[in-house]
């Protein structure tokens, strides 16, 4: 099953795509290389002389067909189509801390959270670590989503991973949250984030 293929360790380590620091302005038929947060001077064929610098904001606006978010522009969503009408989201830091999204097209995935709960625990388990699981819900504008917090505990390492999932009329959207409890205070912003700025767009 295609799905599966979301839970491989070079998957997630795959998921950070940083911003490229060279552009390109086109001024008519004039080309011009610019850097983020550098001036440049232009002049017009009026004899114009013009200061020009590229910049970027905090926080950028990533749209997908089921949802849209803002995220800090330090990382990139990478977007994975895995076929069978389902398109994979990722927001990831480099230690693996960070947000997965599924949406589906021809399916309601609320079915599903068991099944991602256990794929992405069970090395963890079969090494040794302590599990505990409670369920979740979580508010997001007029859409209520239920789900499971799932806890893994190993010596002084500790995961807390949400897993929730919202479906209508056989397509809805599937989402994970992780992050290891020592990383949440450089990490965690990117799920405190997300939440804040998730809306959903199922019909």
């Amino acid at each position: 099953m295609k799905l599966l293929a979301l839970f491989s360790t070079s998957l997630l380590a795959s998921a950070l795509s940083m911003q490229a620091a060279n552009y390109s302005l086109f001024i008519g038929d004039k080309e011009m290389d610019l850097h983020l947060n550098e001036e440049v001077r232009y002049t017009t064929e009026g004899g114009e002389e013009l200061t020009i610098k590229v910049t970027q904001m905090e926080y950028v606006t990533f749209n997908s067909d089921f949802f849209s978010i803002k995220h800090k522009n330090l990382l990139q969503p990478a977007k994975t189509d895995l076929g069978d009408g389902i398109q994979q989201t990722m927001l990831m830091s480099p230690l693996g801390c960070g947000v997965l999204v599924q949406e589906y097209k021809s399916m309601d995935p609320s079915a599903l959270i068991d099944l991602m709960a256990h794929e992405l625990t069970k090395e963890e388990v079969s090494y040794g670590y302590k599990k505990e699981e409670e369920t979740g819900e979580r508010k997001i504008g007029e859409h209520t989503l239920n789900g499971k917090v799932v806890y893994t505990r190993y010596n002084d390492e500790e995961w807390k991973r949400e897993f929730y999932a919202y479906g209508s009329n056989d397509k809805g959207v599937l989402i994970v949250t992780m992050v290891e409890k020592e990383e949440y205070e450089t990490d965690g912003y990117i799920i405190e984030d997300f939440w804040k700025t998730l809306t959903l767009s199922v019909k």
